[in-house]
């Protein structure tokens, strides 16, 4: 499975055995072939990308793995060391998104290089970029291209791009969108299908520059095994055709995933629905039950300042602190932490001698009140927190459901639907081949007849019909 595969080969301890990985500089390898560069693209295209010579490219097709192709570091020394630096100097400037963008870690006329490199270099941030978009921007939240997020290609990059598709005869291809990734030392990049693009006819190209790494691709099922790939630097990996095409199994299970998550999201959220509608209620109780409690601790002040008199400084000379507090708790509710505050008495009582002389009851009363009027408001706070929190998730709850519902699910079924499509469209390829391998070979044989015929009617065929050994006579091809 891909998923083994890429632990294997991420391992360190003990490091992974590398003689099952495809390498081109292997002249033994009966799964590499070579492809041999077109004279027209060697004498017409005329190039400033600081590439070799296309008469001196090395460009391998791999048998194991359809459409997959390799081009063999086609760019000269000083032509590395200056796309490199367009990648960390030039591709790092706006209008291009980079994932540091999102921290607000440079201001608004900085750039990433400057900042890393200028008169105050900033050595944490040289870190801390993974990655910049160029053209259509992937939206990571929707997992999907849009026109609002999109900027003008670098010509540079489209260009050399448009190049390496005409040598490869992809004549009709236009760059739209990149990602550049930033790789540190022993960094991997976690298997993904690329399911966002519009049309996965197109071929998909991937430029390494840097360290040698290793290239995994998977097969038409989550179970297959993963090809592993050597890359050395300014090697150039193309996936077009069926390599494109081996993610039919990874979409299905990905439907599947949508379809089990919509359904989890939505009992959630109806959960919820049914907390938020009893905390309501219950708010309501409260407000109503609030409003009571309050006229009566009203009264019963009156009652207690008639009775007794002005005994504010009685209050104020006695108090210490707090005597009734507050302790909260977590309540969970379908995976959401709702707070749940409590009020409690903590310590004795200070007021307890208040009222001795007169008006000991009607102050009795009134401690009593208030004391209720306070358990009351630390509930209400509460409840209306939890209301507060759950509408804000139950909100974020819906806006996923429909997300799934209806972005993502139907993205994804119109992906398989194309790949099934494409699948079929060669199988009846295939299968036509066929046919027309069975017509030939049938007109063959009819003209053979004929032949033999007209020897046979001038008298030159023996009456064995021309074969004088058994072993001489050939067998009919078979066709699988």
């Amino acid at each position: 499975m891909f998923k083994d595969s890429f632990k294997y080969y991420k391992a360190r301890k003990p490091p992974p055995d590398l003689k099952d990985v495809m390498d081109v500089e292997k002249t033994d390898d009966p799964t590499v072939r070579k492809i041999a560069v077109s004279s027209e693209c060697a004498t017409h295209l005329k190039t400033n990308f600081a590439l070799k010579s296309t008469k001196n490219w090395n460009i391998y097709e791999f048998l194991d793995v359809p459409g997959l192709i390799l081009i063999e570091n086609p760019f000269t020394a000083e032509g590395q060391r200056e796309w490199i630096l367009k990648c960390l100097k030039e591709y790092s400037k706006k209008p291009n998104i980079l994932n540091i963008d999102a921290h607000g870690l440079l201001n608004d006329d900085e750039t990433w290089w400057e900042s890393c490199f200028g008169k105050s270099p900033n050595k944490d941030l040289l870190s801390k970029l993974r990655w910049a978009t160029l053209g259509y921007h992937h939206n990571w939240d929707t997992k999907h291209y849009s026109e609002n997020l999109r900027t003008e290609m670098p010509k540079d990059l489209t260009n050399l791009t448009n190049y390496f598709a005409k040598v490869l005869g992809f004549h009709q291809f236009k760059a739209e969108a990149a990602i550049i990734n930033y790789y540190r030392m022993n960094s991997t990049l976690a298997g993904h299908t690329d399911h966002s693009e519009v049309f996965f006819e197109a071929p998909l190209f991937s430029i390494s520059f840097g360290q040698t790494a290793i290239f995994l691709i998977g097969g038409h099922k989550q179970e297959d095994p993963a090809h592993a790939l050597f890359l050395r630097s300014g090697d150039v990996v193309v996936m077009s055709g069926d390599s494109r095409l081996r993610a039919q199994m990874l979409m299905k299970s990905r439907l599947a995933g949508a379809q089990k998550g919509h359904g989890l999201l939505k009992k959630k959220a109806d959960a919820l629905q049914m907390r938020f509608r009893m905390i309501l209620g219950k708010i309501i109780e409260t407000k109503t039950l609030m409003g009571e409690v309050m006229k009566e601790a009203a009264f019963s002040l009156a009652e207690a300042k008639f009775a007794t008199g002005d005994f504010n400084q009685v209050v104020l000379q006695n108090v210490t602190k707090a005597q009734i507090k507050i302790r909260s708790k977590k309540d969970n509710v379908a995976g959401v932490n709702l707070p749940v505050f409590e009020s409690y008495q903590d310590g004795t009582d200070t007021y307890e001698l208040a009222g001795l002389a007169r008006g000991g009851q009607q102050l009795a009363k009134l401690k009593k009140n208030y004391q209720k009027a306070v358990t009351l408001l630390v509930e209400l706070a509460s409840l209306q927190t939890s209301f507060v929190t759950l509408d804000e998730v139950i909100k974020i709850t819906n806006r996923r459901v429909n997300a799934i519902e209806h972005v993502i699910i139907p993205r994804i079924e119109r992906t398989l639907a194309y790949i099934i499509s494409e699948l079929d469209e060669l199988e009846r390829e295939e299968f036509y081949r066929l046919k027309k391998i069975q017509d030939k070979k049938k007109i063959a044989k009819a003209k053979v007849e004929a032949i033999r015929r007209e020897m046979i009617a001038a008298g030159k065929d023996d009456d064995r019909g021309g074969v004088a050994n058994m072993l001489d006579e050939g067998d009919d091809d078979i066709l699988f």
